[in-house]
């Protein structure tokens, strides 16, 4: 279809812009009937151009057939320029909603992502410095639990560990290595 424009005739020949719209309803048909985008705003920008495109090649037509009758009749250039208009502006406006708000989004979450961090910074400084001190403590506790249980085994009130008691002795449970029970 594009090689019937290429050979349609002679540049911004009536031939030539004809065989350009009817290429440019063809590519909007298959728009229609297709959506090929996933993204609804994508679609909307291509059917949006393709309208665009078959109306400017509409305005063109009638421009070159008031231009014919009278040459200075240009009351349709001003049409062209404001549908032109329209279409940059839907372009803004799909790019802003696809990639400007996305990214505006990205950024104020990312700011407040780090915010949270900062305060959950702050946070957990505190909690850390509690954990540290309930580790000391607990360390502190079991080392004096240790301590004692020494001074215990050291008292003359339990046995020494110079003389355990014997493993042959019935009904006494001992061994003459710590932490072994012999029944």
């Amino acid at each position: 279809l594009v090689l019937v424009v290429l050979y349609g005739g002679e540049p911004n020949s009536l031939n030539l812009i004809l065989a350009a719209a009817g290429v440019e309803v063809v590519q909007l048909l298959l728009l229609m009937l297709s959506s090929p985008f996933t993204d609804p705003w994508l679609d909307i920008l291509s059917k949006g151009g393709s309208l665009h495109q078959v109306a400017q090649l509409g305005f063109m037509c009638v421009y070159r057939a008031d231009t014919y009758e009278d040459p200075s009749n240009t009351g349709v250039v001003y049409a062209m320029i404001v549908f032109a208009a329209l279409y940059l502006v839907l372009v803004i406006v799909v790019i802003v909603i696809v990639v400007i708000i996305p990214m505006v989004k990205a950024w104020r979450y990312q700011k407040q992502l780090r915010k949270e961090e900062e305060k959950a910074g702050a946070a957990s400084v505190e909690e850390n410095r509690k954990e540290r001190a309930r580790l000391r403590k607990r360390y502190q506790d079991a080392k004096a639990q240790k301590r004692r249980e020494n001074e215990q085994r050291a008292s003359p009130e339990s046995p020494s560990p110079a003389s355990p008691a014997s493993p042959n002795q019935p009904g006494v449970q001992g061994s003459a290595r710590p932490g072994v029970t012999v029944v």
